[in-house]
């Protein structure tokens, strides 16, 4: 039992952040404030997708299936995930359903969605496409973020090195290390690049709202060097 206390004890004294004082200045302490920053780029969007459909009450133990049927020909080969049903009473012994689906669909298969969506549409199944997010999932903003830190840490290093050669007979060492990171929109880039280079099909994803854009991921750290014996 003590020795789990004493392992719990250690592992959150190396979690704690840096804090107000570990930042106030000290004879034998350097205080840095390092920042990094790259382009975090994705190929494919989030699309949802909101359909509106009628049917009899015999109907709705394949009604998911029939739904993801109608979906692969919306846009065959994705994962699609259906992420919400409402159902509601209707007209004539109907049962109303309202069904949100999404997956991610590379960006060269975004071109003509709508009016895929339109054919497929007709009495008693309408499909509405509710959305195109071309945010970057969290793995590949970790990709990113796991990058921005290899570089401060190759930093801190460095400045670690450079102290020690400039104070002589005194060796400095990272006593500790802070990160946070954020996210900033940039469409400018991806909107150059899409005019020069877009096919058709891209520029009436374009013109729907569908344009990719790329985020900028700055990490910042708030590193304490330490002069060691």
């Amino acid at each position: 039992m003590r020795i789990a206390v004493l392992v719990l004890i250690l592992l959150s004294l190396l979690a704690w952040p840096v804090t107000a004082e570990e930042r106030r200045p000290k004879p034998d302490r350097v205080v840095l404030t390092l920042s990094a920053e790259d382009w975090v780029d994705t190929s494919d969007a989030l699309v949802s997708v909101s359909i509106a459909a009628a049917f009899s009450g015999d109907r709705t133990t394949s009604l998911r299936a029939d739904m993801l049927k109608v979906l692969g020909e919306l846009a065959a080969d994705v994962d699609w995930r259906i992420t919400r049903f409402v159902q509601g009473a209707g007209k004539a012994g109907l049962e109303n359903w309202r069904i949100r689906a999404e997956a991610r669909i590379d960006e060269s298969g975004l071109g003509g969605l709508r009016d895929r969506a339109r054919r497929l549409s007709k009495p008693g199944l309408q499909l509405v496409i509710a959305g195109t997010n071309f945010s970057p999932t969290r793995a590949e903003r970790e990709k990113v973020a796991g990058h921005l830190r290899g570089r401060i840490y190759t930093m801190v290093a460095a400045e670690a090195e450079r102290l020690s050669r400039a104070f002589t007979g005194k060796t400095f060492r990272l006593h500790l290390i802070d990160f946070s990171g954020q996210m900033v929109r940039h469409e400018a880039k991806r909107m150059r690049q899409m005019r020069a280079t877009a096919a058709p099909a891209q520029l009436e994803a374009a013109d729907t709202g569908a344009l990719s854009v790329s985020r900028k991921l700055i990490v910042t750290a708030t590193a304490v060097l330490k002069m060691v014996p």
